[in-house]
């Protein structure tokens, strides 16, 4: 009967993704009527809103410890339901042990066991960039990539669960005997040595801790290549070993484990086939350009085509070939859905590995290079045509996200497209050199008559009195700082914006109307966004007067 609970834990995350797969319907469907954002706070929607504004705050809230970013609250509360209730479950049935090893394997370590095995495959389809969970769902996968690593360390404490008995047992056992620790580690030794599952499982627990260990931020920032190369090797030798462990132990749990290697087999060609199809089974030839603060400007015709805030993995051959790197697009695709010359603009951070590579190459006069375009993924959640008042916040090379978010805004109004009134563009730089990056787009987004409406407003972080605009005219909407502005096109300001301001201002501008934010820069810059969104939600869940009618926030983190 231990095989039940594999099973029970298999149908529980089933249930979860069919709800999952029914509310993601019901949510396209009333974006796509907006019956309900139209009938306000009366009607029979009424608290239908007042819920979803409530569920929308716990998606936007996130704690913070000291410099960690514990996930969005949503999450966390799920994630915490289900390591609660795992726990529970294992640990109030009983028997625990056995009289002796000679009756068969610990009760308690077997459950853990088959529960563990049972998360194999759910950890292993939440990992991948095309993956049947947002297949079914529509969920990126980046917003499953939190379940996907909390889901390792379940998986892991699990583990623990079902090894800490077969030491217990036989060590405990040789204490009865004759009251000797030596006797006890003598049973404990026969019992290594005599049974094959003793120490078979010893590999991929010491794989699955150092997979755990290595995911963390810090390896990830330290060398993102060396993180991606190590993750793939240890997660291959984590599932070998554990299709020897389970074959010898755990024979009925093996199905988990070739579940685990269908899901992987069908992510890694399947990838590999739509990247290939996508690429119209050729390379593509990027284009090169630095720019100041070591950024290099890549720009990629291509056939593939994408929506605001979406991104890629850039895969060079000719350097690295083995190894593909995230980036967002920062540019639109071409209006004709047709076309095979779509350009495809990046800019990328020379920081190190293969983005180190890129820029020393632009800068020792290489124009171009080949490259394979994997994706493109994520990008919003929800369209924001329908949000009449959109603020679009933005720090550094963050604004990848959010120009081109702005170009295909601007172009659907310049067409009537969009139910878009007002645009507020808040970007921070460290010095008035990074305009360059974009002086030209926001030139050409000036010459069309919506612009207008479009309140451009760019600080500048830097302290050399140089790079820092002086001030003449007035004062910034956002900032108590003085600033100058050129009056046809940007609103400078001196200083680190107050984006918990910014967010409240653009709610009293967007009463009685739909308000749309969007941000990506640093974490504490979102941090801040985010949170502040989440207030503001709770606020319209109260049915509080002077808010938006409805709000959506989103965010995007350009750190790794």
């Amino acid at each position: 009967m231990q095989p039940k609970w594999a099973l029970a834990v298999a149908m529980c995350f089933t249930a979860i993704l069919i709800v999952v797969i029914i509310i993601q319907a019901i949510k396209h469907v009333s974006l796509s009527s907006r019956r309900v954002m139209k009938s306000g706070w009366g009607g029979p929607y009424g608290c239908f809103v007042k819920m979803a504004a409530l569920a929308r705050a716990l998606h936007y809230h996130r704690f913070k410890i000291r410099s960690y970013f514990l996930p969005y609250s949503f999450p966390l509360i799920l994630v915490t339901f289900m390591f609660t209730w795992i726990t529970i479950w294992t640990f109030v049935t009983f028997p625990y042990y056995r009289p002796g090893m000679e009756y068969g394997s610990p009760p308690l370590g077997v459950r853990a066991g088959y529960i563990a095995t049972a998360l194999v495959p759910l950890v292993f389809a939440l990992g991948s960039r095309v993956n049947p969970v947002t297949f079914l769902t529509g969920i990126s996968h980046e917003r499953l990539q939190v379940y996907h690593q909390y889901g390792a360390r379940f998986i892991l404490f699990m583990s623990i669960v079902h090894t800490i008995p077969f030491i217990v047992a036989p060590y405990q056992q040789g204490l009865e005997y004759d009251g000797s620790r030596e006797t006890a580690r003598y049973f404990l030794q026969y019992y290594y040595d005599q049974t094959e599952q003793f120490w078979n499982g010893i590999p991929p627990l010491v794989a699955l801790v150092w997979i755990i260990i290595s995911s963390m931020g810090y390896f990830r920032r330290f060398s993102y290549e060396f993180f991606v190369i190590q993750h793939v090797i240890s997660t291959l030798f984590f599932l070998v070993w554990m299709l020897i462990h389970v074959q010898v132990s755990l024979l009925s749990a093996w199905y988990y484990c070739f579940v685990a290697v269908g899901t992987m087999i069908w992510s890694w060609f399947g990838r590999v086939l739509w990247t290939l199809w996508a690429n119209e089974f050729k390379l593509n030839r990027a284009t090169l350009e630095p720019l100041p603060e070591g950024i290099t400007r890549v720009r990629i015709v291509t056939p593939v085509r994408w929506t605001p805030a979406q991104s890629v993995y850039l895969r060079f051959p000719t350097m690295k070939c083995f190894q593909s790197h995230p980036f967002t697009i920062a540019s639109v695709p071409n209006v004709d859905v047709h076309s095979n010359t779509n350009v495809m603009q990046l800019l990328i951070r020379g920081k190190g590995g293969i983005t180190k590579d890129i820029h020393d190459k632009a800068k020792n006069g290489v124009s171009s290079t080949y490259c394979l375009i994997d994706g493109p993924y994520g990008g919003l959640s929800n369209p924001i045509d329908n949000y009449k008042h959109v603020t679009l916040i933005s720090g550094g090379t963050g604004i990848n996200a959010t120009v081109g978010i702005l170009l295909d805004l601007v172009r659907k109004m310049e067409k009537g497209e969009t139910l878009v009134e007002h645009i507020d563009f808040v970007w921070t730089i460290r010095s008035i050199g990074s305009m360059e990056w974009f002086n030209d787009t926001f030139k050409s987004l000036s010459t069309h008559s919506t612009f207008s409406n479009v309140n451009l407003v760019i600080h500048v972080t830097g302290s050399n009195p140089a790079e820092t605009v002086a001030v003449e005219k007035s004062e910034s909407r956002y900032s108590n700082e003085p600033v100058a502005y050129d009056e046809q096109l940007y609103n400078f300001a001196k200083g680190r914006p107050d984006v918990k301001d910014i967010v409240k201002e653009s709610t009293k501008a967007a009463q009685g109307v739909d308000l749309a934010v969007v941000v990506c820069g640093p974490s504490i810059m979102n941090f801040s966004v985010m949170n502040t969104c989440a207030a503001i939600e709770l606020k319209i869940a109260a049915g509080e007067s002077e808010l938006p009618r409805s709000l959506f926030a989103h965010s995007e983190s350009f750190e790794l």
